[in-house]
């Protein structure tokens, strides 16, 4: 064999060698790669059809689930037991009872030993809640209250056992106490059981023994307490059904105290009213002023409760009964000014929510209206009332603070229901002339002329006031036009449609008011354009509408063709004249205010 032969078989062998190391090395990859899926297919659980069972097999155990994975089951068994434990804890007072009712044991020494179960009942509540157990706590509240509240009533009124008086202390300290430990451990549950079943034992109280007094100073005390637990705790649910209950047991004193004979006479329920406004006022002031936190929607809406009630409630049994309730007012009107410092004092500070600052405003104006209204009747309540209007005015002109302007608004619309305008203007208006027609004097003529300085006043802040303080002006704006035009037709339907004999002439009468609430709607519209009384533009249209209406119903009817021919020229002029100042739609600032100067931006009527 040649060299060449030779060199040529060695390069066929080592070819062939690489090759079959390749495919070893790639038959290797292989093996390990199958080795790799078999162990993980090993590894994860054996795979089944949806709905078959999977059976253990045989040397596989059955698979237990821990007892954290049934959580139900247990909190099923704990309920159960702590329902049995609280019957067995009942079944203790029952006992106590049954002895009681045997003769077996006194009837005082049974209510005192069932007193004390309850309060034993409390201990353990709080102990459970100390070591964390809360349901258990709960459940050692709950049966405190189903033995202890019940008892306390039966003591009192089947027994007599105790008096009113000391009964109601007993179910005082017993609600505190209870209340007391929700709060100490933050069992908001208690908090309610406390609440709602010393709620139902002064609302059982009130018929079993005939007397309210006791039973409604227990629900404005807890009314405290519930809002205690709000500035505490945060629970905010208890407090509604708790005032509620407290303000309707007022309203049923003062109804049951103007009666004849009544056991329980104005004077009692004059202190209740007085505690009642106190208990609602202090709290929501020292808040306000700390602030801790701000007003909320309940305490509005239960001051103004209050108030009315104390107000409306005094008002009511002195007018039955001869009950005087200055006293009230001056404390009414002292309680005002300090409403009107603290609305001062947050409106320096700045930073004091602005429901604070409203609810601080609004206090004090029906604290201050309450209480004029109790101290003044008549001319004098009117004209302290337009006094009042016109600081206000006179505050929102120099300060151009909205409340102040809405403040005068209202004292101004209440000044003119006091001193008669709004009934003037309804006789004035709808009454026919004769005898005893009462035409109106200097009085309400000066009264006319204070409200329109303070509209003028009050007005100044234009467009750029809050809406719900042109909607104040609005009103007010409203009430000095009705007053305006009673005062004019109070002197001049007398004048046109009188007669020598005394009788009266309907068609001048119905004339004569066409003619002044035809002037009435052009002169609002007139005023409209100007930026102190802007809202009065607003109430041209309605009174033209109203105008019409009356045009068919009393002027065709009582007129006669002399009568017809003024009343409807007055009207068609109005038609014309109003639109003309007062256009419909949106109108430009130019217009608005007199056609002159430059637009300001917010201007539009």
């Amino acid at each position: 064999m040649t060299r060449s032969e030779v060199g040529q078989e060695a390069m066929v062998e080592s070819a062939l060698e690489a090759r079959f190391d390749a495919k070893l090395d790639a038959l290797t990859r292989q093996v390990a790669q199958l080795s790799e899926r078999v162990a993980a297919l090993e590894q994860a659980p054996p795979r089944r059809a949806p709905g078959v069972p999977r059976r253990a097999g045989p040397l596989e155990a059955p698979a237990l689930a821990p007892v954290a994975d049934a959580p139900d089951a247990v909190t099923v068994q704990a309920g159960f037991a702590l329902v049995g434990r609280t019957l067995l804890v009942l079944a203790g007072a029952f006992v106590l009872r049954a002895l009681s009712d045997s003769g077996s044991l006194p009837v005082a020494a049974g209510a005192a030993l069932g007193l004390a179960y309850a309060g034993a009942c409390l201990v353990l509540a709080d102990g459970a809640a100390a070591r964390g157990v809360r349901a258990s706590a709960t459940a050692h509240g709950v049966a405190a209250a189903l033995i202890g509240f019940p008892l306390l009533v039966e003591a009192m009124a089947k027994f007599q056992l105790l008096g009113l008086g000391a009964g109601v202390a007993l179910l005082a300290l017993l609600s505190a106490a209870a209340l007391g430990v929700a709060a100490r451990r933050r069992l908001e549950g208690l908090a309610w059981v406390a609440g709602l079943g010393s709620l139902g034992a002064a609302l059982a109280l009130m018929p079993a023994t005939g007397r309210l007094v006791p039973s409604t100073l227990l629900l404005v005390l807890l009314g405290a307490g519930a809002a205690w637990l709000r500035d505490l705790r945060g629970w905010r649910g208890l407090r509604w059904p708790v005032a509620a209950a407290a303000d309707l047991s007022a309203l049923a004193l003062v109804v049951r105290a103007a009666a004849p004979g009544a056991t329980e006479g104005p004077g009692q329920a004059l202190l209740v009213l007085v505690t009642l406004l106190a208990v609602s006022l202090v709290g929501p002031a020292a808040r306000a002023l700390t602030v801790r936190r701000g007003a909320e929607p309940f305490e509005l809406a239960q001051v103004a409760a209050a108030i009315a009630l104390a107000a409306g409630g005094a008002t009511f049994l002195e007018a039955r009964g001869g009950l005087g309730v200055a006293g009230l007012g001056a404390a009414c009107l002292a309680a005002g000014a300090v409403a009107y410092a603290a609305a001062a004092v947050l409106l320096r500070r700045g930073g004091a929510g602005r429901l604070d600052l409203v609810y601080s405003a609004w206090v004090a104006l029906a604290l201050s209206l309450a209480g004029t209204t109790l101290l003044l009747a008549g001319g004098a309540l009117a004209a302290a009332l337009a006094v009042l209007a016109l600081a206000a005015a006179l505050g929102a002109w120099r300060t151009a603070q909205p409340l102040l302007a809405a403040h005068a608004a209202a004292y101004a619309v209440a000044s003119a229901a006091a001193g008669g305008l709004l009934a003037l203007a309804s006789q004035a208006t709808l009454g026919l002339p004769g005898a005893g027609w009462a035409p109106a004097g200097w009085a309400e003529g000066a009264l006319v002329a204070a409200l329109a300085a303070v509209a003028w006043m009050a007005g100044q802040g234009g467009e750029r006031a809050a809406r719900w303080a042109r909607l104040a002006h609005l009103a007010l704006l409203a009430t000095l036009a009705a007053a305006a035009a009673g005062l004019v037709l109070g002197r001049l339907v007398p004048l046109v449609a009188g007669r020598p004999g005394g009788d009266a002439n309907p068609g001048a009468a119905a004339a004569a008011r066409t003619a002044v609430l035809a002037a009435a709607a052009v002169l609002l519209a007139w005023a409209g354009r100007l930026p102190a009384w802007r809202e009065a533009g607003l109430l041209a249209y309605p009174v033209l509408g109203l105008l019409g209406v009356k045009v068919l119903l009393e002027d065709l009817r009582l007129g006669r063709p002399a009568t017809l021919i003024l009343g409807f020229a007055c009207y068609g002029l109005a038609l014309i004249l109003t639109p003309r100042l007062r256009p419909l739609g949106r109108q430009s600032p130019a217009a608005a205010h007199g056609g002159g100067g430059a637009a300001r931006p917010g201007d539009a009527a």
